[in-house]
Formats: structure tokens, sequence, C-alpha cells
């Protein structure tokens, strides 16, 4: 039974295409549902193998060279993972790590299938390793890499010292999870003298090193003495706290990188030099012949760095170069996505992202990087430029990308409080999610077109509050990778001071009364002014929502008994003007809220408004007072937003609302160990007890 084919015919289709089409519809675990391909279909002139669960192909005849190019080929995470048994990638194995080889690489002939030497027929010529396939830590799809992942590391760990060939053939690691608590850290932990590593990308890896003891950190590499060419990191993070050199790529480079480019997010506490690409590059001696001479070509870093010494490409050159030796040679780093880290490293080049993006071609700073051919795909004029070496896809490459809101998206805004505003901003680049913050008051972002707006990257509302607001944006990608872009909203109008004794900055409230007419906190002034001159005369019309609750009189002097209206000339249209709210006593224990508006007109101020909340109590209660935001005048309650990642601390203010009968303590405590706070307690005494005090 069965159909007879020829070699050839059974030999050429090298996927599951022609006469194995079916072949991926296999129950292979038997659930009742197809599975992955078990089958590797090698090249046009081999029999397709099995690959049971993607993990241990069998190749036919033990061959793992079946180009006999001299390099393994790896296409599964346990032959990855087993690299770091074989450092001079020849195949053979220290006796105690054989049989863990031997599983990898099963049924693999003595030289690997290698060619011979022809000076010795039982030597072998490999030389290293090679990709055949993309590879991805994330195996069970669900975009974390943890123990439900079968055939998976949730902790890779390094590769160590690697000092053969590796060539990525234009593949990718997706996922890459590694945690040391010391020593060079990455893919590898060091590219020793005369490696190369070329073609090979790494997606969203996350690469961490703590502890006390110091070590090179990147996520390719931890140090390079060899040849690094044509790589990228695209996403994710390098995450340091001890480590000496810190970098996206590579932690100490003491050769060459080249045409390699990063985007992952570099942070580390240490005051080590951390870098976007690499964290220090070093020549030594100081002076020719060089045992060591770092040096970047034709490279970029559109990624952010935090922390202690940094730079955009580089943490630091070492020694000091001076620009006629300059080790960086049309390398580049993106100045607007990380703004503070360079100048203190000579020939270290910033550029805008536009001036990166612009050239679509090998063109204005780009005009020198056809050293390895057409390696580069520029895409448009809004896009970094990505590798097409060795094959490398592209497409994924561009969606990986920082995400990008034109310039001209995001221009400053005018406003006037009490008046509706709203705006969209246009579809970006590689957008999957939108974080907005610093909007004034009265006003919100709708993201995806479910919030108040009605429409996706939709900004709208009614400003309550006059001010300078900086608004910033933050995008992120699939990827992970974020970027973040700012613009100013002036709002002009009615402006509110809840708190005249404090004339520094405008209170925005609420304005806090007590029942009790014995007490002095039954009748409290507030100050109300406008913000720009007006073109006659204008009205300010005060009205309170509920007159049994609180009214409100004018007390500026210009009339007797209770005023509803202010008037503000060409004159004194900013000169602060004082209103009294009054609470009503009544018959009930409730605390009561109750709305103050504020409404405009003539001189152009027409259907302007602003509001002012008045909370009445029964008694003098004592109220703690946080602001998330010392940054703006009004305060915000939350939540403080702090980034994991960067382990960067922020602070906030806490004070009461009104003067206590004696010293009042504020304990502080967090229900995330997580999550440390500087202080544990906060004191307050009969004076000091308007005083903010901060916490970090």
């Amino acid at each position: 039974g069965g159909t007879g084919q020829t070699s050839s015919a059974l030999q050429t289709p090298t996927a599951a295409t022609g006469l194995y089409a079916d072949w991926v519809r296999l129950d292979v675990d038997g659930d009742g549902a197809s599975d992955e391909s078990p089958w590797h279909f090698g090249t046009a002139s081999h029999y397709p193998t099995l690959s049971w669960g993607g993990q241990h192909p069998s190749p036919q005849h033990g061959d793992y060279d079946l180009n006999d190019n001299g390099l393994i080929e790896i296409r599964t995470l346990a032959q990855l993972y087993a690299v770091r048994w074989d450092p001079d990638g020849n195949g053979a194995t220290a006796p105690g790590n054989a049989a863990a080889y031997a599983e990898a690489f099963r049924n693999h002939l003595a030289g690997m299938g290698c060619p011979t030497s022809t000076a010795d027929a039982d030597d072998n010529d490999c030389v290293g390793y090679e990709l055949t396939a993309d590879l991805d830590f994330d195996t069970d799809g669900d975009g974390d890499v943890d123990a439900d992942d079968p055939g998976s590391y949730a902790n890779f760990g390094t590769l160590g010292h690697f000092g053969a060939t590796f060539y990525g053939n234009g593949h990718s690691i997706s996922n890459l999870k590694i945690a040391t608590n010391g020593g060079e850290t990455g893919l590898f932990s060091t590219i020793g003298s005369g490696a190369r590593v070329r073609g090979l990308g790494l997606i969203r890896p996350v690469v961490n090193l703590s502890g006390t003891s110091a070590g090179g950190l990147g996520a390719l590499a931890g140090a390079n003495s060899g040849m690094i060419v044509g790589c990228y990191v695209l996403g994710g993070a390098v995450n340091g706290t001890a480590s000496d050199h810190a970098g996206g790529l590579v932690g100490h480079n003491r050769t060459w990188v080249r045409s390699s480019y990063s985007t992952a997010r570099v942070s580390s506490s240490s005051s080590n030099p951390k870098g976007g690409l690499v964290g220090t590059s070093t020549s030594y001696p100081s002076n020719p012949p060089y045992q060591w001479n770092g040096k970047i070509r034709n490279s970029y870093v559109a990624a952010p760095v935090h922390g202690g010494t940094k730079g955009g490409l580089a943490g630091t050159a070492w020694p000091n170069y001076s620009n006629s030796r300059n080790p960086f040679i049309y390398a580049y780093w993106d100045k607007s996505i990380e703004s503070g880290g360079g100048d203190h490293v000579p020939g270290h080049l910033g550029k805008t992202t536009s001036e990166l993006q612009s050239p679509t071609g090998y063109t204005g700073i780009y005009s020198a990087w056809t050293d390895l051919g057409d390696a580069w795909d520029f895409g448009t004029s809004q896009q970094y430029p990505v590798l097409k070496l060795d094959g490398f896809d592209t497409t994924v490459q561009f969606a990986g990308q920082p995400p990008r809101i034109a310039a001209d998206a995001l221009p400053d805004r005018t406003a006037r409080t009490g008046v509706a505003l709203s705006f969209q901003i246009p579809q970006a680049i590689n957008i999957v999610s939108y974080s907005v913050t610093g909007l004034p008051p009265g006003m919100s972002f709708d993201a995806d077109g479910s919030g108040a707006c009605g429409a996706a990257r939709r900004f709208c509302g009614t400003p309550t509050r006059p001010g300078m607001f900086t608004v910033s944006v933050t995008t992120t990608n699939f990827f992970g990778v974020s970027a973040s872009a700012s613009f100013n909203i002036s709002v002009d109008g009615i402006e509110i001071d809840a708190d005249p004794s404090t004339p520094a900055s405008a209170e925005a409230g609420p304005l806090r009364l007590t029942e009790d007419p014995a007490l002095p906190t039954s009748a409290k002034p507030y100050a109300v002014r406008l913000t720009s001159a007006p073109s006659a005369t204008v009205t300010v019309a005060i009205t309170s929502a509920d007159t049994s609750k609180v009214t409100v009189d004018d007390t500026d002097g210009n009339a007797n008994g209770v005023q509803n209206t202010l008037a503000f000339s060409t004159a004194n249209w900013n000169t602060w003007q004082t209103v009294t709210a009054r609470a009503v006593a009544d018959s009930d224990d409730a605390s009561e809220t109750v709305l103050l508006s504020h409404a405009a007109s003539g001189g152009g101020y027409d259907g302007q408004s602003a509001p002012l909340t008045a909370k009445v109590d029964e008694a003098n209660v004592v109220e703690v007072l946080v602001d998330a935001d010392p940054a703006t005048a009004a305060i915000d309650p939350g939540p403080l937003l702090l980034d994991e990642a960067s382990a960067r601390a922020k602070s906030y203010l806490v004070k009461l609302s009104y003067a206590p009968t004696a010293t009042v303590t504020v304990a502080l405590a967090s229900d995330n160990a997580a999550l440390a706070l500087s202080r544990s307690a906060l004191i307050f005494s009969t004076a000091s007890w308007s005083t903010a005090q901060t916490v970090r």
C-alpha cells in the first residue's frame, strides 16, 4: 500500500507544503487537537526528520551540520541551552556534560556532521553554532515566561564564555529571561577574543544583575572581546544594581560592535557607567598597540537610560578618547528619548528622532552605512532603520520600534475655564496603548473610544481651573517599548484660591467649614480673580447650590451686606477679591458638600465658569491631606505611579486640614513588601500642621 514517490519528490519540499501539506494536522499528544508539526524538513536534499514537541529533533543520521558550513545547527531551546557546555563550538564537551549535551542533540554523530579535516579523518571542523529557526521562550503564548511554559526556562541563565562563531542567520530569540547575582551577565557572559556573533535578534529580553558582585551587563553579552555584527535588541529591559558596565547590547565592549542597534530600556541603581548600546567602550593600554580597542560603528540607540553616569550610546569611553581617536564611528543615539546623557563622552553624537528617521536611504548621516552592503531597511521618514542583513524579518522590527507621535500632532493648546475643549491626536505608528498625565482638572483622555470622549485618542472636557498644564503622553507598542511626548494646555479664566493665607500658590480646595458658629471655621474667606485681561468689565456671579447649607458674601469692602457678584475691570482684573463662605447650622449630624459656582459675563468672558467645593462638618474635624503630585498647585489624591523596572523613587506630600488642639502623629505603612517608604511616621504640631512633609 501507500504511494511511491521519487527521492526528489520526497526531499524537495522544505516545509509542510505539497505532498506534506497535511502533515501539520497530527495529534501528537493525543488530546484530540492538532499540534505544531513534529517534522523538520531540512534542505531540498534531505528527507523530513522528527522533532517531537519541537524540543529534541533527530536529524537524519545524526548530522547537525546539514549545509556543511562547520556550524552546528540549533532549532530548539534545549539545543541553545546546551551551547554553555561547548564554549569552543566544536561539539566536544567535558565528560560531566556529555549526557546532557547528547540529550539536546539526540543521535548526533561523533563530529556532529561537520566536515572532517583532510589531515585527520577522525577530527571535525565544527567552528561554532547557527540558528535555523526563530526561538521563543514563551512556549505557551500567554505573554509570560514561567513554569507553565513547556520546554522553556523561566531563568535561562547565561551561556557563559563563548569563543567560537555564532550566526543567527537573521533569526530571533524572543522573551529571554536571565537573572544572576554577579559576574558578566547576558545571553553570553563574554564573547571571547576571536569569537564572532552575527545576524542575531533579541526580542523583549529581560536581563537582571543583582547583588553586590559587580560585572558587565548586556542583553547579548556582559563583555565583548570579539566581533558583534548585525545584531539587535528590540524592546525589553536591562536592569542592574551592582553592575560595572550596563548596556542594552553589551556591558563592557573591548573590540567591535558593528551595524547593530538597541531599543531596550537600561537602568541601574549603581553609579557605574551605563549606556543605551554599551556600558563602557574600552581601549587598553592608553596608547598603541592596543590589547583592547572598543569601537562602535554604523549603529544607533533609541531607548531611555536611567541612573548614575550614563550616555545615550555608551556610559563612558575609557580612557578618555580624544576627538581624533573617536570610538564612535557613524554611531548615534536618540536624544529626544534620552536627553540626559552623552556630552561627557567625546564624539558621542546625539540626534533627534526626526534626524534619525528622516533619511530613507543611505544618505545624510547614513551615507557611510554601506560597509556590509545593503544591510539596512530605512522604512519611512517616521521609522528608524532596521536590519535586513542575513534575511532578517523587517516587519517585526518595524512593529517593535519605539512608538512615535509626530511633533505636529501635539501642539500647545489654549483653553478657558468653563468652556468645553475637545481635540483628537492622529493615529501614530506602532502604538497599542496610551497613558496621559497632567491634564487640567475637568478634562480627560479617551484612548480607545470607550470612555467619556466617545472617540479614540480624543481629549475632551471642560477645564475647571486656570493655569499652565504640561500634559505628558506615554505611548507603548506591542513589545512593551514606551516613548513619551508632552505639550502645554494654557487655561485662562476665573482663578480661585481656597486659602488666601498662603499667597505663594492658589489652593484649589475644597473649602472646609464647620456648622458651629462658635468656631472660627464656621466662616472662611477665599479669593477670586481673572487670569487674563478682559476687553471690558467682567461680572462674576456667585451661586451656592444649597443656601440652607452654605451662603456666600462679597467682603471686598465695595458694598455692605450680602453681595453675590464681583466686578473686574480692565485695570483690576488680576487683583484678588475676597469672598466669605458661611456654614449654616442644621438639625442633622451629617456632613455636607455644597458646590459654589462662579459664572462670568462680559469683557470676552461670557460662558466661563469655575467651581469651588465647600465641605461642611458638624465639628472641627482634622483630616490628613495627601498630595501625590507636588509639582502641581492642586492637591492630587493619587494614585502614585511608580516604574518598577527603573526602581526610581517618587515623593508625595502630607499635611493636615485644620489646626489640631495637640500634637498629631500620622503613622505610615505599606501593604506591599516590595514598596518601601522613607519614613514610618510624621509629626504635626499646633504650629506646623499646615506645613507639608515629604515622603518617598
